[in-house]
């Protein structure tokens, strides 16, 4: 039997139509699953399995609020029906009515200022207020008309709501108020969480039963609601992750650990995928807490702003395994996701630089053009040998009517298998297309490109495709040829 007579045409296809296992970053891009890629930049992965531009920013406040990050956003609405925006700027805090749809060209007079610069405002609506603290200024709530302190409350960075009570921490104290009393912090309401291991609590998260109790480096459960019947196991959940940061942690069951996501419920932490360890271990201590995540809960997804220099967010896609995609140049300093009653459920981002909220909706990002980047794995055909790579066909619609569309075509062929005799590859852009390189006949009334593109003798014994564009898309699947050496068309 010959070496090519496994290959039942001399001329080999694939198609590839399924893209909802994401990006994977980790193992060697060969051995990558069929729905996978190496990366997917700028997209979501739709409920067909294809990849599609992820949707643009578009100004909610067309007159910036000056220069530096929006700290922090908040939606609040009151039982009468009122409809508040909070929004932390600087030293202030702003708290215009908002409906939700239309833009703010008013912020008005600030609710509360001479804040601790740099500090984000995190705050828990409970009792029809909202509790605001940054862990350093006196504690205070805001009732739609004015703020007041709580003097009494523990200077916690955050608050959650568990049994009828707040809960905050100072160090390894757990501390929590009066029943239904948000202004009433008894001094013996304190719980010491392992006040001898060095490490100090960090989030807090109610769970159906109880409550998980974060700290860096480990993880507890609680249960119990008051001081006579509240029962911490002597083990913990976790004795080695905890959660790196205040901001890195949604209660649906994800945090972000000192090296990975991870899953967590009252009884353990699990690793998360392992796709992104990469990219998450080479981050410092520093970017890692400064991480910050908020759950979309209407299309069923994590957006984790991870902050590094390429303003990078990835996003788990919980319906498709948690799969994850990565957005670029979000620039995001705050998520908040505005689903209110009547609320049209959109997600805001705060800019961390320009004083400028977004809404995630729109063809571009405020006038900039989204790139979108889909590198495939390498393929080989389960064969080591060289071979000649003939054809590359994608399955493509143009989401916006623009004029021309352009898609930037690579190929990285690597010879590192081949008798291993070479060990170079090399990336070589393929190809322009704009609709006068394709001809009108390739469009159709749908703006479908399902062309065969001939790429000539590229010869390699594995090869990996690049797409490059800079209008959004919705890509179907693609399909690639090839030949074995030697062997004639």
């Amino acid at each position: 039997m010959g070496i090519w007579d496994n290959i039942q045409n001399p001329w080999d296809n694939r198609s590839y139509r399924n893209f909802s296992g994401g990006e994977n970053l980790k193992i060697g891009p060969e051995f990558i699953g069929d729905n996978e890629v190496i990366n997917a930049i700028n997209c979501i992965i739709s409920s067909e399995a294809p990849l599609i531009t992820r949707d643009g920013k578009t100004r909610l406040n067309p007159t910036s609020l000056g220069s530096g990050p929006i700290l922090s956003i908040l939606r609040y609405t009151k039982t009468n029906g009122t409809k508040f925006l909070l929004v932390q700027h600087g030293t202030s805090l702003y708290a215009p009515t908002w409906d939700g749809v239309s833009d703010i060209t008013n912020f008005g007079a600030a609710i509360k200022t001479g804040l601790t610069a740099g500090l984000k405002l995190r705050g828990r609506i409970w009792k029809d207020v909202v509790i605001l603290t940054n862990g350093e200024d006196t504690v205070f709530y805001f009732n739609g008309t004015s703020c007041t302190d709580i003097p009494s409350a523990p200077l916690s960075p955050k608050f959650v709501v568990y049994a009828n009570r707040l809960w905050g921490w100072e160090g390894n104290a757990l501390k929590f108020c009066e029943l239904e009393d948000y202004t009433d912090w008894p001094a013996l309401n304190i719980i010491l969480i392992r006040d001898d291991d060095g490490d100090y609590i960090t989030n807090l998260s109610p769970q159906p039963g109880g409550m998980v109790i974060f700290k860096q480096n480990s993880a507890w459960s609680m249960y119990g609601t008051n001081r006579q019947n509240i029962n911490i196991p002597e083990a913990p959940i976790s004795s080695r992750i905890g959660c790196i940061s205040y901001d890195s942690l949604v209660d649906d069951g994800v945090v972000m650990g000192k090296d990975n996501l991870y899953t967590f419920n009252l009884t353990g932490m699990r690793p998360f995928k392992e796709t992104h360890t990469p990219l998450i271990k080479n981050m410092t201590i520093a970017q890692r807490k400064n991480v910050h995540m908020v759950l979309h809960t209407v299309e069923n997804r994590i957006l984790v702003f991870l902050g590094d220099n390429q303003e990078l967010t990835l996003v788990i896609h919980g319906e498709f395994n948690s799969a994850i995609t990565t957005w670029r140049n979000i620039n995001a300093s705050c998520f908040e996701l505005v689903d209110n009653a009547d609320d049209e459920e959109i997600l805001l981002i705060g800019d961390a630089t320009n004083g400028i909220i977004y809404k995630n909706e729109g063809q571009n990002d405020d006038g900039t053009l989204i790139e979108t980047r889909i590198k495939s794995h390498y393929n080989d055909y389960d064969i080591n040998l060289d071979k000649i790579w003939r054809l590359f066909q994608l399955e493509i619609d143009v989401v916006d009517d623009i004029d021309p569309v352009r898609f930037y075509l690579g190929y990285d062929v690597d010879y590192s298998r081949f008798g291993g005799m070479m060990t170079q590859s090399y990336n070589k852009n393929l190809l322009d297309w704009g609709i006068d390189a394709w001809g009108t006949a390739n469009w159709g009334s749908n703006y479908r490109i399902k062309e065969e593109m001939w790429m000539g003798d590229v010869r390699g014994s594995r090869i990996s495709f690049e797409i490059v564009v800079y209008h959004r898309i919705k890509l179907s699947g693609w399909s690639t040829r090839l030949r074995p050496a030697g062997v004639l068309p």
